[in-house]
């Protein structure tokens, strides 16, 4: 069975189809003027004859302030009414959080959004995959340096998609940084390992007022 993922963040879509958990086709592009108008095409280069054929589709949910969710949304859910395939919803963190290989007791997850400012919430394990512990934050660099350092005393993972960001983290010897960089492989590989949920709310955080 086929499942499709897709990928928007502030700066590129990305598409990926699988033959159960085998990669066949991936594809992305530069989002330019916040416009995923490429997504169509991204699509079309896939070529799939037989669409019955699709059991699955996976979409990141964000959060984010991005209008490009809605459209992704509904993109995901107008090709599930054609094929009645499964839609799965993830979370960004989500994405992060899957290709991190290892369990540790304190990690923390920020990735960047818009005019300086990131998304970042802390997370532990729980049966076999990680559960959020702290509630969501937005907040620029200097915001999320103190988050972490009110836990200076304590082992710490941080994931990013900013490298330099994480250059700030890097001479604490209790720190140790892992940097990623999301997209639909990424994403399918959060779905396969159980990350995921079929509810279609989307996480639209209105950044603007704050």
């Amino acid at each position: 069975m086929l499942s499709l993922s897709i990928f928007t963040s502030s700066q590129t879509i990305s598409v990926a189809l699988y033959e159960n958990r085998r990669l066949i086709k991936f594809s992305k592009n530069k989002i330019h003027q916040n416009k995923i108008d490429s997504i169509f095409l991204l699509l079309k280069e896939l070529v799939l004859k037989d669409w019955s054929n699709l059991s699955k589709i996976f979409f990141s949910v964000g959060p984010a302030s991005y209008t490009a969710l809605r459209s992704i949304k509904s993109i995901a859910e107008g090709i599930s009414a054609v094929t009645q395939a499964k839609v799965l919803k993830l979370t960004e963190f989500e994405i992060y959080l899957a290709n991190f290989k290892t369990f540790k007791p304190n990690v923390i997850v920020f990735y960047e959004a818009a005019n300086g400012k990131f998304f970042y919430q802390q997370f532990k394990p729980y049966d076999r995959i990680y559960s959020a512990s702290s509630r969501l934050y937005h907040g620029d660099i200097s915001v999320i340096k103190r988050f972490i350092l009110k836990m200076s005393k304590e082992e710490i993972e941080i994931i990013s998609n900013s490298r330099k960001s994480l250059s700030l983290f890097r001479d604490f010897p209790n720190i140790i940084v892992h940097h990623l960089n999301p997209c639909s492989r990424k994403l399918a590989e959060a779905a396969f390992q159980g990350y995921g949920k079929i509810d279609r709310d989307i996480l639209y955080h209105h950044t603007y007022y704050e």
